[in-house]
């Protein structure tokens, strides 16, 4: 039997497809993997792990310096008279009871000046205790009549203010950030609190040298603030993409650092494969006193197939979409972090065959969350909890309402001998029974189940498990071992599984250079192609920091 010509099957494949577009909005003509919001999920994923992976400076342990202080004067002998009372000025920190109860222990007494230096040390003693460095008490030259004592106390009132190290970022900034005024007490505790939230809740660095001022009793405050480069680019190179699309990919990612001067950011991410590419930029800055967050990113993709069973059919589609998003930081201690985060958006994605649009699909989404981490003396916790409100639209005018609950959580724990254990649990949870294609939980590929192709399976609820041992090897060279599991969840498979085992390499060709391979193994076929072993490399530039 004589075959139909190429162009002659095409034309009846796309005529069958488009005949059964009007049936039901329920019967997609194209499978998820045609979809460009789905195709370019993966992508946006990966730019979250480049986020995630981003060095931080470290926060400083003690953000105050401390000048060293000049011994005291040992009072000592002199006259002896009997201590009637004490007189003290006003202070900001120690209560009139805190103050009465050491002079009470001396009052009554013969006294002379070592007696009289003991009594001011044990108050200048309080203050240590409570971290009141600028703070002292002390015994004025005075005439004492009727056996009563005068003693000062000096609470270090602020003389100037200065920040220093910044070249672009605004001091405005920063003194409303940590803000203090001349003449008020130097409040180190409080200091020392406002500058460690500072450090915790953006990527500036501040530290506070202390100097003596010009008057009496002031003490200066220079903020040394530490900022990261102004301009840090990335080029990377890999063969992760969606087969359909090409797995082999070209990529930036370009971070501009205080454009306003506020520790604001702003990032372009772009990757390019045979038949995809995506372009996305991002901007955020910090509008509050407490260091929240307000965001946006607009972004866009284009695909092309270029492998699979629709390849002959001239599938093509794009995405645009953009977002707003608000992160509020509640706790930042040295072992715990709090954010809440809210974020609204509104994607759209096309698709057409030989130039005749099949699909048009509008999507909103209003996204409210929780992220936070832990710290102690057996490992470091991340988790991310978020609640996402979605309503989809397709080209004959459906729509449809509905929830996710995506999250993840992760491990990490040192070991012995430069080994340490990573583990990974991310999910998605909705009462669904189908989502648009750019919602479905997708697994495959680096980050989720390595050893098959990436978005190889997906469904509307699924989880992964990534456990991982690495170990510094050499300076150059971390290998690792690793187990992935996942499985999705849906209507058609109502499940289905993969597992992945291999192992890895990290490595550092120079200052600039490195890289990544990962040999996977796919205990599981899941497409009639697929190979049972893979390798993902992945080969990146990091240009110095301007």
């Amino acid at each position: 039997m004589n075959s139909l010509p190429r162009a002659a099957r095409r034309a009846l494949l796309l005529l069958s497809l488009l005949a059964m577009a009007p049936v039901s909005a329920q019967t997609p003509p194209l499978t998820p993997d045609t979809d460009p919001g789905f195709l370019l999920r993966p992508l946006e994923r990966e730019r979250e792990r480049l986020e995630e992976l981003r060095p931080e400076a470290p926060v400083p342990a003690d953000p105050v310096i401390i000048p060293e202080e000049a011994p005291g004067v040992r009072l000592e002998g002199g006259p002896r008279f009997r201590l009637e009372g004490v007189r003290f000025n006003e202070s900001e920190f120690l209560s009139t009871e805190t103050l009465a109860e050491v002079a009470g222990g001396y009052v009554g007494r013969e006294v002379d000046f070592g007696l009289l230096g003991e009594m001011v040390e044990r108050i200048n003693a309080i203050y240590q205790a409570r971290g009141l460095i600028t703070a002292r008490a002390i015994l004025p030259p005075q005439r004492i009549e009727q056996g009563v004592v005068t003693v000062q106390l000096v609470e270090g009132r602020l003389g100037r203010q200065e920040v220093s190290g910044a070249t672009y970022t605004r001091e405005t900034y920063v003194r409303t950030r940590i803000p203090m005024e001349p003449g008020e007490v130097v409040d180190l505790p409080r200091l020392r609190e406002d500058l460690d939230w500072f450090n915790r809740t953006g990527e500036l660095r501040a530290r506070a040298a202390l100097r003596p001022g010009e008057g009496f009793g002031e003490s200066d405050v220079i903020l040394l603030i530490e900022e990261p480069p102004r301009h840090r680019l990335q080029l990377f190179a890999d063969n992760q993409g969606v087969k359909s699309t090409g797995e082999y990919q070209l990529g930036a990612y370009w971070i501009l650092s205080g454009l306003l001067g506020r520790d604001d950011r702003m990032s372009v991410y772009g990757v390019v494969a045979q038949g995809a590419y995506t372009l996305r930029a991002d901007y955020s800055a910090a509008i509050n006193a407490r260091g929240g967050r307000l965001g946006g990113a607009v972004y866009m993709g284009d695909i092309e197939l270029v492998e699979g069973p629709f390849k002959d059919l001239d599938v093509t589609g794009d995405s645009f979409g953009w977002q707003l998003q608000y992160e509020h930081p509640w706790m930042r201690t040295p072992s715990w972090r709090l954010d809440s985060i809210l974020r609204v958006g509104e994607a759209n994605s096309t698709s057409e065959i030989s130039g005749v649009k099949v699909s048009d699909t509008d999507i909103t989404r209003v996204v409210a969350g929780l992220r936070g981490g832990y710290v102690s003396g057996i490992g470091q916790w991340s988790f991310e909890q978020n609640i996402s409100s979605g309503r989809s639209t397709t080209i004959l005018g459906d729509s449809q309402s509905y929830l996710t609950y995506p999250g993840q959580l992760s491990f990490a724990r040192p070991g012995g001998n430069g080994r340490v254990w990573l583990g990974t649990l991310g999910w998605q949870f909705t009462g669904e029974d189908t989502l648009p294609s750019a919602d479905l939980f997708q697994l495959g590929g680096p980050g989720t189940v390595r050893g098959y192709p990436t978005s190889v399976i997906a469904g509307v609820r699924g989880y992964y498990l990534n456990i991982e041992m690495h170990w510094q090897w050499t300076e150059r060279y971390a290998p690792f071992l690793f187990l992935d599991h996942g499985a999705v969840y849906g209507e058609s498979p109502e499940q289905e599984d993969i597992t992945g085992v291999g192992a890895g390499l990290n490595a550092r060709f120079g200052p600039r250079w490195r890289g990544e391979a990962v040999l996977g193994h796919a205990t599981r076929k899941v497409t009639p192609d697929q190979d049972s072993i893979r390798l993902d490399l992945r080969l990146v530039y990091d240009f110095p920091g301007l």
